[in-house]
Formats: structure tokens, C-alpha cells, sequence
């Protein structure tokens, strides 16, 4: 039976099957003639050429780029074809696996399927997100040793790029903490180093997020997941492109204008490993091996097919690509090696939340498996039961076809009614429906958000139309690819339920099958104490009275310690004003008038300082201070001189507090 794959990207299919049998038909005839540059027999030996051969045969093709020795072309041939990771989502020899399961690793179609990026605007002839600030420095996926984690850093990169955008900082995220922390490897084993895909780093960082890379520096080799602290979260991703990426420049264009730069994948072969600078190209139909990201174009580029080449992103370091517009980046020809197949973008994220929590059931994500009747239409559930009070405020799924339509609702009750079927009653907030573009990692947010109650399970029921005829449309973690061990990681929740017109529904999913469909929940943030103190001006003389106006507030159910204390730069001393107990519960506000005396000959600066603390740890919990200056002898002049009356240590303003606070409590 054939599968989405092969009705897809016809044209490129056709191409190469022709060329192929060509070939073969030449070489069973004996006939000797030259075999096009492209060829996978020039390949196989061309990782044996010196750098002078290279160029040689650049020279001869016609093509505008230099070659030159590198960290990556010094390496042994083994550890040289090592550096390249990128492995796409592998099919299984028979896509069928049940009446109801389909695989599907191409859905963008190479037809030209509309997607959120093309924006009704002319792409500029050029762009550079590097000169924008928007890209991170260059870094070595093979320092201290080769590994093929290119897919993790082509996704980090594309990651950091869109908080750059977002936020104008560069952030440096930890790609070691991804690859040792993601499923496969944590749980199931998997070297990162042996590849990945973005399928994979999208899973990990809408479930987990990523980390700073001070934290768990890169060794270029699997180590212990560090569960360092995250700093983002992905909740949208998009599949831009598939297996015909290479010939949708405006996609790819729009996608970068609208997204920002974006993960994608390249065929690298020996002379895109020792390129120097120029515009890369290579026109042969080997697929993709190696992920990067595009961070620009630029339109007026020559090469041998004509005009126009993408602007890359590489992660083997600034010894690669030395000359190139940027140390470590590249120019590569539209069209050229394949680059632009398998292009995704992060399309949101946000900061990480210790309050939020989101539920799945879908441990491994999506790798290309669905479900459903043969028919456009297909719902899909999952139960969850939440372990405190929290809000729900987003349902998230995996988007398996361009141009969908959803409909959400969440409901309070599971009923049994016989043979194993279920309804769901007791709807909970309102039905929302959304129609989706491109295919990818979607989090739609609630319109009526829904209180939970821990202990207190609920229900998101997602219906799921596909608008191309795919049949299957419901996404499922599932996964036939015996290198990342998948039948040794998943686990079935049992939570899992499916319909084929949403009236009555049955359980889905054994050895490790679910649905990919998760909810997003945000706890009301606690009320934390408060304390802030201020007075009426800032400097002081002789003879005036000081307001000083302290408001603390408690909302907790347990006491804490309230502190004030007087400072000064000026005379080097540092007193306690009061120290006491603020009791759960108590909020006020304390106006204390201070008669201003001769506290100095010299005139001085000073501070108010209060905190509130733990009275257990010690632990500050909030905090503030307010400045001012006592100006004597530079004030109007006194009838008669002054004595110094009252040293700043026998002010017993601080007294007064404690007093009210102990006649209210």
C-alpha cells in the first residue's frame, strides 16, 4: 500500500530513479563515458583527494569556491564522514503497521503548501542576520573529538538566534545538556554522536527546554544528563519544508523573514568539508547528511547554474570556511547539495516558569507515525490528572499535514458505557477551533482558561481534519527504528482514547503507543512578602522632622522577620533600628515622624534599609532602602549653637514600629 511518502515530491523522485537506471544500464553495456560530476562513484573516493585535487576539479567544473586544509579535513576518513549527523526520520520497509497506522516523514509538500511565513511582502535581494546581531558565534561540534551532533547544533542555533530577535541578547545554550538529557539518551542509551534529527530536539525542548551552557559545557562525547536549570521553552515549531526543500527558495526566504534563521540540512560531501570561501556548490542527488542553519541570502551571487546563493551557519568551527563571509559560515548556491531539505523553525517560545507544568503522554514526541479511519476526520484523547491546584491555559499537538483544522474541548468526566467504549461529559470552559498551515509542534492558548483541581482528572478531546486527503491525521509516539531503541523507552499511559466520529471512544495505544496530545497548565503564583520604605525628601537640617513612611506586608501563613536598619558610607557605621515579628497575615503601613537633631558636627549621606526574612534560614525574602543626607552645620543658621543631643544609636523610632505591630497582632 503506498503511504503519503511516495505520492509526495514526484518530480525529484522521478529525477533521480531515471538518472540511477541510466547509470546502471551504461555501466551493464560497458560503455565508458563520463559519468556527470554528481555521481556516488566519484564520491566514494573523492574523501581520499588531496586539497590540490580538489580544487583541481573545481577548477575543471566551472565552479567559483576555494578548498583548503582544515581541522575537519586533517581528520582520518572514518572520523571525517563521523562529523555528519543528520539522520531523517527513517522509514520502516513496510509503512503499514496496522489497519489504522500510517507513517508519514515527508507532510510539507514539495507542491508548494502554503505556509504562516509567506507574508504578502517582497523578499530583499539580500539578507544577513549575522550583521543584524541576530546569530550566535560559530562553534565545534568535533572539538575535543569528532561527533555527529551537527542536528543539535543546527536546532540550538536556530534556538539562540530566535531569542536574539525576540529579546536583543545572545544567549549560549548547553547543546551537551540536550544530548545527554533527551529521551533516547537518558532513558533508552542512544550516543547522540551516531546523529539525530529535529524531531528529536523539538520533543526535548518543548517538554524540557534549554539550559545555559556554563552549566554542562560540551565534551563532544555522551556523559550524565546534568538537569540543569532552564532558562527557555519551545511551544511552536514549524516544518517549513521536506525532502524538495532545495527548490522552495520564497518558502525558505519568507520563513527567515517571518521566523528568523532556520534549522536546515545539506548534503556535505569531501568539498564542502574543505571549503575555504566562494559559493559552494554540488549538484548531485546523494540525500542530506548534515544539519546547519541558514541565517541569509543573497540574490546577486554567480555560480555555475546561474545567480543566488544561501548564507550558512556551520558548527565545525572558525578553521572551516576561513575565508567565507564569516569565519565558520558559508555561501552555497540555491539548489546546491540538497540544501534547504528538512528546514523547521522555532516559531515561539517562552521563559521558563517553576509554576508552569505541561502533560503528555507522548514520551518520545512525534517521529512521524498517525492514526485514524482512512477518513479526513479522526478524534483524539488523553486523560490527565493533575497533583495540585493549578489553571489550564494551552493544548498543545503535533500538526502531521499542512493546512488542518482542530477542534478543542476539555471535559470534567470520563464515562464507561460497555465494551470497553467511553464518552466524556461535564465540558469544562468553551469549544475553540483553529486552522493550522504547516505541520510542526503547535500550543494554542485557551480562550477560557480552566481551573484544576489536583486529584481531579480531565479530558482534552482534539478533533483532527486533514484538508489534502491524508487519512490519518491523529499523531502517535511510535517509532521502528531499531538504532534509538524506541520499543525500549515508551511506555503506554493507558490514557490514550480515539473515535472515528467523537461519539464513543476506546482506549489506544499498546507497547508504548499514545497520542501526541498535551495540555499546559501555569499555577497562580503565590503572594510573597512585601516591604518597601521612603521618606518625604532627601536631605535633612537641623531642627526639621524626618517622615519616614515603612509598609510591610505578610500574606503568608507563617511569620517572618521584619529588620531596619540605619547606614552610612559617610561615617562608616551600619545600626540596627529594629528587629522583630511580623506575624502571618499582617499588612501595614508606618508613618514615623523623626525630630532631625544634631546628630553630627560633619554633614553625612545615609540609607534606610528593611528586609523581610526567614526566620529559620535567615533567607532574604524581600527587600528595599530609601537615601538621604543630613546637611548640618551647611543649614540655616540656629539662635544658638546646638549640643549634640541625640547620637543616631538612641533613636528610638524604631520602637514605635515594634509597638504597633504588637497592638494589632
Amino acid at each position: 500500500m503506498k503511504t503519503k511518502q511516495d505520492e509526495k515530491n514526484k518530480s525529484k523522485a522521478k529525477t533521480k530513479v531515471i538518472y540511477a537506471v541510466l547509470l546502471l544500464v551504461v555501466l551493464a553495456l560497458g560503455v565508458l563515458v563520463a559519468v556527470p560530476s554528481g555521481a556516488a562513484a566519484e564520491e566514494q573516493t573523492a574523501e581520499e583527494k588531496t586539497i590540490a585535487e580538489l580544487q583541481q576539479e573545481i577548477y575543471e567544473q566551472g565552479y567559483n569556491y576555494t578548498v583548503a586544509e582544515n581541522r575537519i579535513t586533517r581528520l582520518p576518513a572514518e572520523e571525517r564522514a563521523a562529523v555528519c549527523g543528520y539522520k531523517p526520520l527513517k522509514a520502516p520497509e513496510d509503512p503499514v503497521l496496522d489497519e489504522n497506522i500510517r507513517f508519514v516523514a515527508d507532510a510539507p509538500s514539495s507542491q508548494g503548501a502554503k505556509t504562516e511565513a509567506e507574508a504578502e511582502v517582497r523578499a530583499p535581494s539580500s539578507y544577513d542576520a549575522m550583521a543584524l546581531g541576530f546569530v550566535t558565534p560559530v562553534k565545534d561540534q568535533s572539538y575535543p573529538i569528532p561527533c555527529g551532533s551537527c542536528w543539535i547544533f543546527g536546532a540550538t542555533a536556530e534556538f539562540e538566534s530566535d531569542v536574539a530577535i525576540g529579546e536583543g541578547t545572545l544567549l549560549d545554550f548547553a547543546e551537551q545538556e540536550v544530548g545527554d538529557c533527551n529521551i533516547w539518551s537518558s532513558v533508552g542509551g542512544y550516543d547522540f554522536c551516531d546523529g539525530g534529527n529535529a524531531f528529536m530536539t523539538t520533543n526535548f525542548f518543548t517538554k524540557h527546554g534549554a539550559a545555559d551552557e556554563a552549566c554542562h559545557p560540551y565534551a563532544a562525547t555522551p556523559q550524565t544528563c546534568q538537569d540543569c536549570p532552564i532558562l527557555k521553552k519551545v511551544d511552536n515549531w514549524r516544518m517549513i519544508t521536506g525532502s524538495s526543500g532545495e527548490s522552495q527558495i520564497t518558502t525558505i526566504k519568507n520563513a527567515i523573514l517571518n521566523y528568523g534563521p532556520v534549522y536546515s540540512t545539506i548534503y556535505a560531501n569531501a568539498g564542502f568539508k574543505a571549503y575555504n570561501s566562494g559559493v559552494y556548490e554540488y549538484w548531485g542527488w546523494e540525500p542530506t547528511n548534515h544539519a546547519i542553519e541558514i541565517i541569509g541570502w543573497d540574490d546577486s551571487l554567480t555560480h555555475s547554474h546561474g545567480s543566488g546563493a544561501w548564507l550558512i551557519k556551520n558548527s565545525w568551527g572558525t578553521d572551516w570556511g576561513t575565508a567565507g563571509p564569516y569565519p565558520g559560515c558559508a555561501w552555497v548556491a540555491y539548489g546546491a547539495a540538497n540544501l534547504g531539505d528538512y528546514t523547521s523553525a522555532v516559531t515561539g517560545y517562552n521563559d521558563f516558569n517553576t509554576d508552569d507544568e505541561i502533560f503528555y503522554h507522548d514520551e518520545c514526541g512525534w517521529m512521524g507515525w498517525c492514526t485514524g479511519y482512512g477518513t479526513p476526520t479522526a478524534y483524539g484523547a488523553v486523560r490527565f490528572t493533575p497533583t495540585q491546584d493549578t489553571t489550564l491555559t494551552a493544548v498543545d499537538f503535533w500538526a502531521v499535514d499542512p493546512g488542518m483544522q482542530y477542534e478543542i474541548k476539555i471535559f470534567d468526566t470520563r464515562n464507561a458505557v460497555g465494551s470497553g467504549k467511553y464518552t466524556f461529559s461535564s465540558q469544562l470552559g468553551t469549544t475553540q477551533t483553529v486552522t493550522t498551515n504547516e505541520p510542526g509542534y503547535y500550543s494554542v492558548p485557551l480562550t477560557t482558561t480552566v481551573p484544576l483541581t489536583a486529584g481531579d482528572d480531565f479530558i482534552v478531546q482534539v478533533k483532527a481534519t486533514t484538508t489534502t486527503g491524508w487519512g490519518y491525521p491523529a499523531p502517535i509516539d511510535y517509532c521502528t527504528d531499531s538504532d534509538l531503541n524506541w520499543a525500549g523507552i515508551a511506555t503506554s499511559s493507558g490514557e490514550s482514547y480515539v473515535s472515528p466520529d467523537g461519539t464513543e471512544f476506546e482506549k489506544y495505544g499498546t507497547g508504548g503507543k499514545d497520542l501526541g496530545i498535551r495540555a499546559r497548565a501555569e499555577r497562580e503564583a503565590p503572594e510573597e512578602p512585601e516591604i518597601s520604605v521612603e521618606t518625604d525628601k532627601f536631605e535633612y537640617c537641623l531642627g526639621e522632622t524626618m517622615e519616614i513612611k515603612i509598609a510591610v506586608s505578610n500574606p503568608t501563613s507563617s511569620p517572618v522577620t521584619l529588620k531596619w536598619f540605619f547606614g552610612s558610607p559617610t561615617l562608616g557605621v551600619w545600626l540596627p533600628m529594629y528587629v522583630g515579628s511580623l506575624p502571618a497575615g499582617y499588612a501595614n503601613t508606618f508613618v514615623v515622624p523623626l525630630p532631625v537633631e544634631k546628630w553630627s558636627e560633619t554633614p553625612f549621606s545615609a540609607v534606610w534599609y528593611v528586609d523581610l526574612q526567614d526566620p529559620e534560614t535567615g533567607k532574604e525574602l524581600a527587600a528595599d532602602c530609601a537615601c538621604w543626607s543630613y546637611a548640618y552645620p551647611y543649614c540655616p543658621k540656629c539662635e544658638s549653637e546646638p549640643k549634640l543631643t541625640q547620637p543616631l544609636e538612641k533613636i528610638a523610632a524604631g520602637r514605635e514600629i515594634g509597638e504597633q505591630i504588637k497592638g494589632s497582632a
